[in-house]
């Protein structure tokens, strides 16, 4: 199989539920991410933010990701 065709693969996976839980379970561990149904997002703790809040990774569908910092306020 070429290159090419694993990431074709990926991507298509990625498209999906399943195939986004597989690949964020193999980088993140079983508890290590949440699926928001509302927003179609997959949340993981941001273990590198240093800093006042509550760091997350959010993954949208198809492995696009940012980092967000909720403050602690928003929380209570």
């Amino acid at each position: 199989m070429s290159a090419n065709d694993k990431e074709e693969r990926l991507t298509r996976a990625l498209r999906t539920k399943a195939g986004m839980a597989r690949f964020l379970t193999r980088l993140f561990g079983p508890n290590g991410w949440t699926y928001d149904a509302h927003e179609d997002c997959w949340i993981v703790n941001d273990h590198q933010h240093d800093g006042p809040g509550h760091g997350c990774l959010v993954v949208q569908r198809g492995g696009s990701w940012r980092a967000v910092v909720i403050p602690d306020e928003a929380l209570q």
